[in-house]
């Protein structure tokens, strides 16, 4: 099976590969004794559907965790795909955004110098999704996979249309960057991200699931992570604004931002962010 820096694949399990791209992104690609899915498409820098057919033959299902650029634009290699309707335009606005592909892809080449040579950056950076059709996720949709099913819970927080995937039968949740050990990033503005106080309402709502859960396997960094990391992230949200005034500036890819740790839970956000969950708190 081809693994590169490019594209790492991780056989978990019989029934779960993880397909990491450019040493970031994290697509799970889940095996049912029916169908598969794939959760989340990446940048799609280069192809991945000759990797998932290297693994499967099953009938495909494609489904996005969220808009950004990092988890939506590969789904141009896919004729249909899932989405939550709240980030359908995000994803469609950063389609078109030229600028901005470029820089991400500038921004992972400085790690990466074979990712130049591995990818027609001129078509990649051109709108792509025209030809790859949309449908509308809703919170507690399940999808059956045949011996395997997986049930969407929305979870508005990073996004407006942030979703996750829980498989009951064995326990997984697919957390996107709703819950993860790397950095839970909050630094485009309200506009963007919804206000703290309805990421933690969002949390409160996985806590009530750690029961059934055995792993978290989230969209970026340590794979996979305990069910914990649910409470913990929801106790980062509280230690940060009891404690945000030490949190010094940190440069990241789309610039500065603050940034607060609380034991494995990493938060980056500004201060229009901040501002808001002090003046409406989080209750």
């Amino acid at each position: 099976m081809y693994t590169s820096q490019l594209n790492n694949v991780r056989k978990i399990n019989d029934r779960l590969y993880c397909i990491t791209e450019v040493e970031s992104i994290h697509r799970y690609l889940i095996l049912g004794n029916k169908k598969a899915m794939l959760f989340d498409t990446g940048y799609g820098y280069t192809d991945v559907t000759t990797i998932i057919k290297e693994i499967t033959s099953l009938p495909l299902i494609v489904v996005n965790s969220h808009g950004d650029p990092d988890h939506a634009l590969g789904s141009y290699q896919f004729s249909e795909v899932y989405i939550h309707q709240d980030d359908y335009n995000m994803v469609k606005e950063f389609d078109k955004d030229s600028k901005q592909k470029l820089g991400t892809i500038e921004y992972r080449i400085k790690k990466l110098p074979s990712l130049k040579d591995a990818m027609n950056i001129e078509a990649y950076i051109k709108p792509n999704l025209s030809s790859t059709q949309f449908h509308f996720i809703k919170d507690e949709d399940v999808f059956d996979l045949g011996d395997l099913t997986i049930q969407f819970i929305h979870v508005p927080g990073h996004t407006f249309g942030s979703i996750v995937a829980f498989c009951k039968e064995t326990g997984w949740l697919f957390s996107g960057d709703t819950v993860d050990y790397y950095n839970i990033f909050y630094q485009l503005g309200l506009g963007h991200h919804a206000p703290f106080k309805t990421f933690v309402s969002s949390l409160r709502k996985l806590e009530k699931y750690i029961p059934q859960l055995t792993h978290i396997y989230p969209a970026h960094g340590q794979s996979p992570i305990p069910p914990s990391a649910i409470t913990e992230t929801i106790e980062g949200v509280y230690d940060l604004i009891n404690n945000y005034q030490q949190d010094e500036v940190k440069s990241t890819m789309v610039g500065e931002a603050y940034a607060h740790y609380y034991k494995n839970i990493f938060i980056l956000y500004t201060k229009e962010v901040l501002e808001e969950a002090l003046a409406h708190g989080l209750d």
